[in-house]
C-alpha cells in the first residue's frame, strides 16, 4: 500500500526527526531532507522504488494499452477521459455555443455515452442566461446540471476555489459511474484562477490540477478561454496549451444578428487526442423550438461504419 506524506522539511530538524521516527520504515527522497517536497513511500510496495524492480513495475505492457479503449464522445474529435480548450473572440457567443453541443451531446447519448453535463457558468449572469432562453435546453435534459454563479443562491461560493471544490468531491463508487459518463464545462477558465493567467508557472501548476481530475474522474473537461483583441490566439500563458489534449478555436459563421439559424465552426488547434474539426448548427423557431445538429469526419465516418468504433 502506498503511504505518501507531502510537506516541508523546513520546520528545522526537530520536525525532521518526527517525520522520521513515525515512518522509519520508508524511503525517504535526498530531496525531501533538503528541504523540498517530502514523499514517502513504504518498503512494502516496491512499485515506486528507485530499483530496476520499481522501472519493470511502473512499466506500461503491451496487453495494458491494448484494454485501453478510446471512449469517442465524437469520434475523431473528443474524447472522455481529455481535457479541451475552446476559445473565441469576445461576443461571438462562446457560451451559446458550448451549451447547445453539450445538449446534443446528451440528446444523442446512445451515441456520445454522455449521461451527465455540469456547466459552472462563472461569467454570465441570470439575464444573460434569460435572454438565451436557456431554460428551455435545461428543462428538456434533467442530466444537464447548469450552475451559475451570477444567482443570488451561488453568489457566496468561491469561484476561485472551484477546482478545490472537484478535487475534494466525494468519490464512492457510485459517483465514479457518475463522472465516468460526464462532461464537466468551466466557464470561463479566467474567472477562477487566483493569480496572472500569463504567469506560465502558476497555470502549469493548475493545468495539473485538471489533469489530475481527468485522471480521477474519467470525465471530459472542458473549459472556455477568451482571446485578446488584435490577436489570433487565446489569452493566457503556453501551458494552457500546452498542457491540454485538444484545443479548438470557436468562429461563428453566421451573421452575429442572426438568431435562428445559426452556426459555428470549430477549427482544430491542438490534435494529441481527436481535434477533427466541427460544424455546429442551431436552428432556433419563432416559438422556441430548435434542432441542433454537428457534424465532422470523424462522426460521419462512424455512422457509416458502425463496427468500426472503438468506445
Amino acid at each position: 500500500m502506498n503511504e505518501k506524506i507531502e510537506g516541508s522539511l523546513s520546520q528545522g530538524p526537530k520536525r525532521d526527526k518526527e517525520l522520521l521516527k513515525k515512518n522509519k520504515n520508508s524511503i525517504i527522497s535526498k530531496k525531501s531532507l533538503n528541504g523540498a517536497e517530502l514523499a514517502i513511500t513504504t518498503k512494502k510496495n516496491k512499485q515506486f522504488s528507485p530499483t530496476i524492480e520499481g522501472i519493470n513495475a511502473m512499466a506500461v505492457t503491451p496487453q495494458e494499452i491494448r484494454n485501453t479503449k478510446v471512449r469517442w464522445i465524437i469520434p475523431g474529435a473528443i474524447a472522455f477521459d481529455t481535457n479541451v480548450m475552446l476559445f473565441a473572440e469576445a461576443g461571438t457567443g462562446k457560451t451559446l455555443s458550448t451549451t447547445y453541443l453539450c445538449w446534443w451531446m446528451l440528446d444523442n447519448k446512445a451515441k456520445t455515452g454522455v449521461k451527465h453535463v455540469i456547466y459552472f457558468d462563472c461569467d454570465n449572469g441570470m439575464i444573460t442566461l434569460s435572454d438565451r432562453r436557456l431554460d428551455r435546453l435545461i428543462s428538456r435534459k434533467p442530466a444537464f446540471k447548469y450552475i451559475c454563479f451570477g444567482q443570488d443562491k451561488n453568489q457566496n461560493f468561491p469561484i476561485q476555489k472551484l477546482l478545490e471544490f472537484l478535487k475534494r468531491f466525494d468519490f464512492s463508487k457510485k459517483n465514479k459511474t457518475y463522472f465516468k459518463n460526464s462532461v464537466i464545462i468551466i466557464d470561463s477558465i479566467r474567472d477562477i484562477l487566483e493569480k496572472d493567467m500569463t504567469d506560465d508557472t502558476y497555470i502549469k501548476a493548475v493545468m495539473q490540477v485538471l489533469k489530475n481530475l481527468r485522471n480521477k474522474f474519467g470525465c471530459c473537461i472542458i473549459f472556455l478561454n477568451h482571446m485578446p483583441k488584435g490577436t489570433s490566439t487565446y489569452s493566457g500563458a503556453a501551458s494552457f496549451k500546452n498542457s491540454i489534449d485538444t484545443a479548438y478555436f470557436v468562429e461563428r459563421i453566421s451573421d452575429i444578428t442572426e438568431r435562428h439559424d445559426i452556426v459555428y465552426k470549430f477549427t482544430t488547434e491542438k490534435a494529441r487526442t481527436g481535434g477533427n474539426e466541427l460544424n455546429l448548427s442551431i436552428k432556433i423557431d419563432e416559438k422556441g423550438g430548435f434542432a441542433v445538429s454537428v457534424s465532422s469526419d470523424g462522426l460521419e465516418r462512424k455512422e457509416e461504419n458502425p463496427a468500426q468504433n472503438t468506445s
